[in-house]
């Protein structure tokens, strides 16, 4: 039974520079035909590699193209299309590429029926599928019936046959599976083991070691793999951005919290004092003092006190009717209601509040998490054991077992 080796991770076979050099080469077809045999059957006399010219292209340059075009005999077009991702907008992008390799064969003047089959292979690294092999085409979905053979999608789930070659005797696999198994090989030791002892994938493993070591290779793979630490660094610095504002916005609630009580407690404060002195400024006046004087004493001006000493008998009618519609049920009834709002958008605002801290808390954790894998992942390549990576990062063996196998 194979294992998984430990050692320095090399140039996989399906980094798009070095699998169109195996598979794309036009001085040595025999790759491809390999290819063409086992995954659709057909032995064609005459194959054309469409995008040849894509193998010399700067590395830099990233243009929307299929990673390799070839035409048959009978013009039928095969694109294959290697995905590192399998999302919808992924599903999408690829049938979209598709449609627009069908529209660029028919010239002006040419009939629909000139239309040559187009067939599109996608080797999917990541993504769930139904099954290991998925085949599409544009069908009456009652009857099954076939519109047209003018396109047809074929997925492949790579990371499947490649498991297969490590969990079975992979002499005892088909030639297909073995073939997908080898798409999906990380090292020289990986596309060893797969290839030994067929002739036909041994040949694949020559090119894939002719060319592995190749300068532009190694500094496309380089530059791929910068550019998806920029990626991941920048992943980093939106999640702390995220955080750094959930933070600012739980600060500013919590002030405004404080604020409004601050508010309200001063406002109660302040009714309270002033509902005080009137109380004191009447007791005065019944004992005789002077405007001037209860004035002076309380704070009050000489109108609010003069406006106290003409308006007893005016605030004893507004107090009769007080007592007379206080206790009647529309009013209990609407000011219970009024209270209860006020206490829904209390417990509305505290829950959005902790919902906040808690969205922090789990982004915070989300990210040393992915952090921590990352190292791990790192530790793996370099040949830590997997106890020693589980003491100094957290992890558990479980799942830094997990990502080995990823």
């Amino acid at each position: 039974m194979f294992k998984k080796t430990k050692a320095k991770i090399q140039i996989p076979v399906y980094f798009d520079l070095l699998f169109k050099k195996i598979f794309g080469n036009v001085n040595n077809t025999k790759p491809l035909r390999i290819l063409l045999k086992r995954m659709l059957s057909i032995e064609p006399k005459e194959i054309t590699i469409l995008n040849s010219e894509l193998i010399n292209r700067p590395y830099k340059d990233k243009k929307t193209a299929c990673d390799l075009i070839v035409e048959l005999e009978d013009g039928t077009k095969i694109n294959f299309e290697i995905n590192t991702q399998v999302n919808q907008d992924i599903i999408n992008r690829n049938t979209r590429l598709l449609c627009l390799n069908i529209s660029k064969d028919l010239n002006p003047g040419e009939e629909y029926r000139e239309i040559k089959s187009q067939i599109q292979i996608n080797l999917d690294l990541k993504g769930n599928h139904i099954k290991s092999k998925e085949e599409y085409k544009i069908i009456e979905i009652e009857t099954g019936k076939i519109l047209t053979d003018a396109m047809t999608i074929i997925r492949y789930d790579i990371p499947y046959f490649k498991e297969l070659c490590y969990t079975n005797s992979v002499n005892e696999l088909d030639g297909l599976s073995r073939l997908l198994g080898l798409l999906g090989a990380n090292n020289e030791e990986e596309v060893d083991y797969i290839t030994k002892g067929d002739e036909e994938l041994e040949e694949i493993g020559k090119q894939y070691k002719k060319y592995v070591n190749e300068e532009d290779v190694i500094g496309a793979y380089d530059y791929e793999l910068h550019q998806r630490e920029l990626a991941r660094i920048e992943k980093e610095e939106a999640i702390a951005e995220a955080i750094k504002q959930s933070e600012i916005e739980k600060e500013e609630a919590i002030a405004e919290a404080i604020k409004q009580s601050e508010i309200e407690k001063e406002e109660a404060v302040e009714d309270a004092t002033k509902q005080n002195k009137i109380e004191i400024a009447k007791n005065m006046l019944k004992e005789g003092s002077t405007i001037e004087f209860i004035s002076k004493v309380t704070g009050l001006t000489i109108k609010e006190v003069d406006y106290i000493t003409k308006g007893d008998e005016e605030l004893e009618e507004i107090g009769k009717q007080y007592k007379k519609y206080v206790n009647e049920e529309d009013v209990i009834g609407a000011y219970d209601y009024e209270l209860h709002q006020r206490e829904l958008a209390r417990i509305e605002k505290e829950e959005a509040i902790a919902e906040a801290i808690k969205q922090s808390e789990i982004e915070k954790e989300e990210a040393v998490a992915e952090k921590s894998a990352e190292i791990a992942k790192n530790m793996l390549k370099e040949g830590s054991t997997i106890e020693f990576i589980s003491k100094v990062t957290g992890l558990t063996i479980k799942e830094i077992e997990e990502l080995s196998e990823n």
